[in-house]
């Protein structure tokens, strides 16, 4: 028949919840009553738990030498899925944005150049009608280029001012 399975009566002082994988398998229990539960003899260790200050120097412990019939592992094996799919995300964002930038300076080239070419005709009649090129024409080009620029800068500090989020 086997050996029956062992029982014990816990009372529960509190709860916890950390809404993530955790919830499903851990508790906390005192030592004497698991040790008894588990038909453990008393004082009996059957790991430890280490919390570092820099978990990301995790190299330097799990390279020493550990007693016989100790197993070393460390948060990156339990837990290393998560952090690559972590890593990836990060990866993706990053190329997400820089496409965004590049794209968004594809724009302001192709914009300025269409807006030169544009303009080019304008210059070549105001040259014709005896305007110097250097002296008159281009304030009148420099007021006008720069100003959707700063009127967007304006609007956009603005927007963000006002924001509810803010």
């Amino acid at each position: 028949m086997g050996r029956l399975p062992s029982q014990r009566l816990f009372n529960v002082i509190g709860t916890f919840a950390a809404n993530s994988e955790v919830d499903g398998y851990q508790m906390l229990v005192n030592i004497q009553d698991a040790s008894r539960l588990m038909r453990y003899p008393l004082g009996n260790i059957t790991g430890w738990r280490l919390w570092l200050n820099e978990p990301l120097k995790v190299d330097v412990l799990s390279q020493q030498t550990l007693p016989e019939g100790t197993k070393w592992q460390d948060w990156r094996e339990r837990k290393g899925e998560l952090f690559q799919a972590v890593r990836m995300e990060k990866n993706m964002m990053g190329l997400l944005l820089s496409l965004i930038v590049a794209v968004a300076a594809f724009n302001i080239i192709t914009s300025l150049g269409l807006m030169v070419m544009e303009k080019q005709g304008e210059v070549a009649i105001l040259q014709t009608q005896g305007a110097d090129a250097a002296d008159r024409s281009w304030p009148c080009l420099w007021c006008r280029v720069p100003a959707p620029g700063l009127l967007a800068r304006y609007w956009g500090r603005y927007s963000v001012r006002c924001s509810p989020a803010s």
